[in-house]
């Protein structure tokens, strides 16, 4: 072979393995100067064409301006020859690169169909420092944004970078996730990660990251994680962090989205004119039908000026909505809202609007099921402070509609101040803000205030207007169909800070206010430490308007559907009007129910109080329906001078009240004043009434007053629908009186000081008892277990249905129940070894008498012996 074909040929086997290499894995350089591309679009556009195939690397060496959208499509795309690669990777070489451009109605990069395509922002792909930004300055409307995803585009990444963008458009973001025009997969399988969004400048976007799929394709199983989304919300209109829905006509195509680990957060004072802002609104109704679900927003954190709510997120000027997470999700798969926290923010408009933590319109969710949610004080701490001046607002830590079983349980919603600059207006605190819900709801081991740390939760606002009363609510059912379970919740140091003194204003504290429909079990709740200090002197409610108006409560029910109904196993303490002119009700429990028969039981309340001689405390406040009342522990005194009721009755016409096994006791010894005081009061004769196994006892003393204390006052004539007996009652101070029985007016000739009197006067009460109990330790009296009888002659009647004590222990279905809320050993006898004698009025068991008896304690011709029940 002569020398010129030698060349030739060297020459051919160049050109064979230049294509080969084109057309096999390849790593090319991108940048303005000295690389292989200019633009990232010409790089791309190599790979559209195919002149770049298989596993590709784009090296970013040096800043680009892109003067077009990079369009990416996927491989096998014949539009402009015929890609074909398997996978794209695109990093820097260098720190401080970007990749920009000013390109209205267009995307930056554009993943067209693409899959398995990379871009990060670390130095050769190493490291965790972000080293390159992707920016979009241009702030017009439609599609303009940093990155599109459009066309099924899967399983591709972007993290480490710096995404900015600043579109105007409702359906414009940062990053958009967008529709696919054919076929029925959308864009799936994406990741965004550990990038910083922001906006380009001082333009801010409408969003930062918006999906929305179409009717053939949703956009499913995408991950937003662990970016820290700053300085975005738009300061003249309404904008969001991560919106998966369409803005504009409400409905939208997504699903099985996880959204977890991100901190949203301002840097500094943001000032807006005008909007409403979402951070996280997920709105997936499919024309108001159907639902996209499967959702996990999980350990994001809202609020701070700096990642993780550090520092303090401080809004000011105009009025403005707010919403931490909004869901309108569907019922078939359960979406999760787990261990995210929205805390440090100093929130402040110059009218009113709501404020909402968690907003859930629709769908099946677990909330704070597996981690708590934290609203307010996080676990290392935090608070929201929430500032109005003027209309009526609202803040709604936890709001909960529409349909599917929902989950809320170990969240903790703590350090939040409210206020109202304008005191003709109100700002009201609602914790747990249930409204409308179906199917299965249970609101259980969550913390609202704090068990220990005094106005946890409180509004400052004095809200001395008369048409916006002030509420501060831990938790509210509110017009539900389905079933609610309230448990093991902690509802502790609320406080209303409104001084109107307006008595037909409604301003109110409350531990748990349930109303309307569903069926409700209340049990195993802790509240305490309520406290409000205005005039009103509302009650509520009435066959047609089932709203409670009370100023101060521990749980306050009013069913409107005839459903059996549980409050049951309660603490309530600590709840107060301060006001000193109040001349309405205070109470633990206010229950109204319907005819189907409920269950108030086994709940311990005490520490009632009030400011103002002019007010009423009940312990148990009856409202109306048919229920049984056993097994709670009752005890009011102290040193407010207030007119106390243990457990009042109405009587009226349609109530049934099944008064069993209860323990009531007032103490205290009032200065001044001619207030009374009653263990039990019923106020009528035209319900039906059942009033058996009680232990009554008012050791209510007049140390300078000249009030009377009753063990039981029934103010009406005649005892038809009425039976009364087994009960013990004991008056043992000055004013002291075992009972009344009169209609009317009250009149001291009707006082009746003795068991034998009693009996006669109500022709009730044949097996009962005027014994002290002896309490284990009734002062102070705060705990269950002091107010463990230890005289063994309380016995009960069988046969009431109740069957077991406080403590659910023994069963009280046996031969020998004992009175009062604990069940313990009793004995058809009085026990002479401890010094008591058997009373006149006491069944005697026949059989021999046990040594431990003398002749002298039995009554000459009788005969006893010892029965034990345990």
């Amino acid at each position: 072979m002569n020398k010129s074909a030698f060349y030739l040929l060297l020459m051919i086997m160049a050109m064979v393995l230049s294509v080969q290499t084109a057309k096999g894995d390849a790593t090319k350089t991108v940048g303005a100067t000295g690389a292989d591309y200019s633009t990232l679009k010409a790089a791309i556009d190599a790979i559209n064409s195919g002149a770049i195939s298989g596993a590709i690397t784009l090296q970013i060496i040096a800043n680009t301006t892109e003067t077009a959208s990079a369009v990416l499509y996927q491989s096998g795309y014949t539009g402009t020859g015929s890609s074909s690669y398997t996978s794209i990777n695109i990093y820097p070489t260098i720190t401080g690169l970007s990749i920009s451009g000013n390109l209205g109605n267009v995307p930056i990069i554009d993943l067209n169909g693409a899959d398995n395509v990379t871009i990060e922002g670390r130095v050769n792909a190493t490291g965790s420092s972000i080293s390159l930004v992707i920016i979009n300055t241009n702030n017009s409307g439609g599609t303009t944004s940093a990155i599109r995803f459009i066309n099924n585009a899967t399983n591709n990444t972007i993290k480490y970078c710096k995404i900015q963008g600043s579109s105007t458009a409702n359906n414009g973001a940062i990053l958009i996730f967008s529709t696919t025009a054919t076929g029925s997969s959308g864009n799936n399988f994406n990741i965004i990660d550990h990038n910083e969004i922001t906006s380009a400048g001082a333009n801010r976007p409408k969003n930062v990251i918006y999906s929305i799929g179409s009717s053939t394709a949703s956009n499913i199983s995408n991950t937003i994680s662990n970016n820290n989304i700053y300085n975005f919300l738009n300061p003249t209109d309404n904008s969001c962090g991560i919106l998966l829905a369409e803005a504009v006509d409400r409905w939208g195509y997504n699903s099985d989205w996880t959204i977890t680990g991100n901190s949203f957060y301002e840097t500094t004072t943001f000032q807006p004119s005008g909007g409403s802002y979402n951070i996280i609104y997920i709105n997936t109704r499919d024309n108001y039908t159907s639902y996209g679900d499967n959702f996990t927003i999980s350990s994001n954190y809202i609020g701070g000026s700096g990642p993780g709510c550090t520092g303090t997120f401080t809004k000011n000027t105009s009025t403005n909505g707010f919403w931490g997470i909004q869901l309108h999700v569907g019922t078939t798969n359960v979406s999760n809202i787990q261990g995210n926290t929205i805390s440090n923010i100093n929130y402040s408009n110059t009218g009113g609007a709501d404020w909402w933590g968690i907003y859930l319109d629709n769908g099946a969710v677990n909330m704070g099921t597996t981690a708590p949610n934290y609203i307010g004080a996080g676990s290392d701490g935090g608070s929201i402070t929430y500032t109005c001046a003027g209309d009526n607002a609202r803040f709604l830590a936890v709001h909960l509609q529409g349909d599917g079983n929902c989950y809320v349980q170990n969240n903790v919603i703590s350090s939040i101040t409210v206020d109202n600059t304008n005191s003709a207006y109100s700002t009201s605190f609602w914790g747990i803000h249930q409204q409308a819900r179906a199917n299965t709801n249970v609101i259980s081991n969550n913390t609202i205030g704090s068990a220990t740390t005094a106005n946890s939760i409180q509004s400052l606002s004095a809200s001395t207007g008369n048409n916006y009363p002030q509420l501060v609510i831990g938790y509210s059912g509110d017009g539900n169909g389905g079933t609610m379970t309230v448990s093991n919740n902690t509802i502790a140091n609320l406080t209303n800070g409104t001084t109107n003194t307006t008595a037909e204003t409604k301003g109110k504290v409350y531990g748990v206010w349930a109303f309307a429909g569903g069926t409700y079990n209340i049990s195993g709740n802790t509240i305490h430490d309520l406290t409000i200090a205005n005039a009103n002197t509302q009650t509520g409610p009435t066959p047609s308007d089932q709203n409670i108006s009370l100023s101060a409560g521990g749980i306050l029910f009013s069913g409107s559907s005839n459903a059996s109904h549980t409050i049951s196993g309660n603490t309530i303490y600590n709840i107060s009007n301060s006001y000193s002119s109040f001349a309405g009700t205070v109470a633990g429990v206010y229950f109204y129910g319907q005819s189907t028969l409920s269950s108030v039981d086994k709940n311990l309340i005490y520490g009632l109080s009030a400011g103002s001689s002019s007010a009423n405390i009940h312990g148990i406040s009856i409202g109306g329906g048919v229920t049984t009342y056993s097994n709670n522990i009752i005890t009011l005194g102290g040193t407010t001078t207030t007119s106390l009721y243990g457990i009042y009755e109405p009587g009226t016409s349609g109530t049934t009240s099944n008064i069993y096994f209860n323990t009531v006791y007032l103490s205290g010894s009032p200065g001044s004043g001619s207030l009374n005081s009653y263990c039990l009061y019923s106020a009528s004769n035209s319900s039906i009434r059942n009033f058996r196994n009680n232990v009554f006892v008012n050791a209510r003393t007049n140390n300078g007053s000249t009030g009377k204390h009753f063990a039981a006052y029934l103010a009406f004539d005649g005892n038809s629908s009425f039976t009364m007996d087994y009960n013990d009652y004991l008056a043992s101070g000055s004013g002291g009186m075992l009972g009344y029985h009169k209609s009317g007016t009250y009149s001291a000739s009707n006082d009746i000081s003795s068991l034998s009197a009693w009996k006669t006067a109500t022709a009730q009460d044949a097996h009962s008892f005027n014994t002290d109990p002896a309490f284990t330790n009734p002062t102070p009296g705060n705990t269950a277990a002091d107010y463990l009888p230890t005289m063994p002659s309380l016995i009960a009647a069988t046969g009431t249905g109740i069957t077991t004590d406080y403590d659910g222990g023994p069963d009280r279905s046996l031969t020998l129940p004992s009175m009062g809320a604990f069940e313990y050993t009793v004995s058809t006898c009085a026990n002479p070894s401890s010094g008591g004698t058997i009373a006149s009025e006491q069944t005697i068991c026949t059989g021999s008498v046990p040594a431990a008896f003398t002749s002298s304690a039995v009554p000459s011709g009788q005969t006893g012996t010892l029965e034990y029940k345990w």
